[in-house]
């Protein structure tokens, strides 16, 4: 008879909602978000050093074209609106494109179009191609 009291407390034990059965072990680290240094957001710090997020280190790291409007607009393009996925402004060198064909000339420009060899970084494997 006492083996079967004990059979049921162990029942009801494993059944009960009050003790949990698996601890909360925490396998990545605590994301921390602070204020970056470069666009005053709250946001996950990406560099450590200098305190700044993914969005503001990408931007530092674009490579320039040598005009201030162009770079700046990337820049601004790249920091801003971080959260969507597609629609973000990249600057690219013009060996980057194969099959360059002019389409048309308009009012104040020529248009051209070309095939971007290797595609927006969204698209790349980052083991494979390095930002």
């Amino acid at each position: 008879m006492d083996q079967q009291n004990n059979y049921k407390l162990k029942i009801d034990f494993l059944l009960s909602n009050n003790i949990p059965l698996s601890h909360s072990t925490r396998t990545t680290p605590e994301t921390i978000f602070r204020i970056c240094n470069e666009c005053n957001q709250i946001r996950e710090i990406f560099y450590k050093t200098d305190q700044i997020c993914y969005p503001c280190y990408k931007a530092r790291t674009i490579p320039l074209s040598g005009n201030d409007v162009i770079d700046n607009f990337v820049r601004y393009t790249l920091t801003n609106n971080s959260d969507k996925r597609e629609g973000k402004m990249e600057f690219v060198l013009y060996d980057r494109f194969k099959n360059v064909e002019f389409n048309a000339e308009g009012g104040f420009s020529k248009i051209y179009k070309a095939t971007w060899i290797d595609g927006p970084i969204v698209n790349w494997n980052e083991k494979k191609t390095k930002v």
